[in-house]
């Protein structure tokens, strides 16, 4: 399972987020205290039951090298 940091580095660099629309946590999570715009995969419409629909977790991990547990 990735770690929360490793979900917002995925997403960052993913050409296929899209924002979860009507969810109440969206606004408030994607910024943080200095006002920056943030992005995680928890926050995708195709993040769904812990996993990315399109199966690029993996993909995209490896291309910036985060290492998953």
């Amino acid at each position: 399972m990735e770690n929360k940091d490793q979900l917002r580095q995925i997403a960052l660099r993913c050409s296929q987020f899209r924002n979860q629309e009507g969810n109440i946590n969206t606004l408030r999570s994607e910024s943080n205290v200095l006002g920056e715009t943030t992005k995680s995969c928890e926050l995708c419409n195709h993040f769904v039951n812990h996993r990315c629909e399109l199966n690029l977790i993996d993909e995209i991990s490896s291309n910036i090298d985060v290492k998953l547990d």
